[in-house]
């Protein structure tokens, strides 16, 4: 199987993905198979083509269920929706966490590899309380629910948009992945109260797909459980950078046996395009590739978040 992540223009898609996301207003590309999974996430493109492209060699078989678009393979299964807060945020993370549980069960992809979230607001305060904390005690009380370990939560973003719905999607396997945390940083799961009732349920990165593809969760500048550089992008990114080297050595990711980066950088303001680009692509080569967004990261005093996968020399 060859499995890969482009950032492509509509006339350059593939007529069979895995799934697409667009970004911005980026409309559904009309050559794009009617029954194939489309997201729409609410981010402004800053530089880059403007469409999150998921591939596969493997036969692809569209489908719906539980609220959910889905495009599986023999081994993985895609899967998207977009869900209405209705006014109460955790009450809609719970719905979303449930339905995606009873997807994954029902279709025989039990093992959750990586999840996107995406929705307004996320660190708004709503009764006292911001409103990611409020996505992330929906999120954890379906893990609960189900009776999932957060030791095995998979790699996970969160990044706020300026209006729309909560935008989900997921990748799912039939075998399980393997976590991998970051010696540097506290595992997120294990957050103190400080960063409200219940912690994010997220591994820090997440090795699947028979080891080929490594899954780096949305990363900025957190050493420990607290973020860093405040005011200096300069300084976050270059922390940034320290934690997904991390991420990588825990892998065996390093060096030589690197493979090739698909990445996603997350900007609060679009002006930092220039100073995040000169340092990110220094570090990359001709076969590694990146898009940027605008959206809004977890804790305010963040300027940039930065995810991704790695693939493994000879995957693909």
């Amino acid at each position: 199987m060859t499995f890969d992540v482009h950032y492509l223009g509509a006339g350059a898609i593939p007529a069979k993905p895995l799934l697409v996301a667009g970004f911005g207003s980026a409309p559904r590309p009309a050559a794009l198979d009617p029954a194939c999974p489309f997201i729409p996430v609410a981010l402004d493109l800053v530089a880059g083509e403007p469409y999150e492209v998921w591939t596969s060699t493997d036969p692809v078989r569209y489908g719906s269920e539980q609220g959910f678009a889905t495009a599986a393979t023999d081994k993985l299964l895609f899967a998207s929706a977009e869900i209405d807060e209705g006014g109460d945020l955790e009450a809609a993370a719970r719905r979303a966490y449930d339905a995606l549980f009873a997807l994954l069960d029902q279709t025989g992809y039990p093992h959750l590899l990586r999840v996107w979230n995406h929705f307004a607001g996320i660190t708004d305060q709503v009764d006292g309380m911001e409103r990611y904390r409020r996505f992330t005690i929906g999120r954890y009380a379906a893990f609960e629910a189900r009776r999932r370990a957060v030791e095995a939560a998979p790699a996970a973003c969160a990044v706020g948009t300026g209006s729309g719905p909560l935008a989900l999607y997921l990748l799912a396997s039939r075998t399980p992945g393997t976590t991998i945390e970051n010696p540097r940083q506290v595992s997120a799961y294990r957050y103190p109260d400080r960063y409200g009732p219940k912690s994010p349920t997220f591994s820090r990165a997440m090795l699947g797909t028979g080891d080929d593809v490594l899954f780096i969760s949305g990363t900025a500048s957190i050493v420990g459980h607290e973020s860093r550089h405040l005011d200096d992008p300069v300084a976050q990114m270059n922390e940034t950078l320290a934690n997904i080297d991390q991420l990588l050595a825990q892998a065996g990711r390093q060096d030589g046996k690197r493979g090739k980066l698909r990445l996603k950088a997350y900007l609060r303001e679009p002006s930092l395009l220039e100073t995040v680009r000169g340092l990110l692509e220094s570090r990359l080569t001709e076969a590694d590739s990146v898009v940027y967004v605008a959206g809004d990261i977890c804790r305010p005093e963040l300027l940039l978040e930065i995810e991704g996968i790695c693939l493994k020399p000879g995957a693909t």
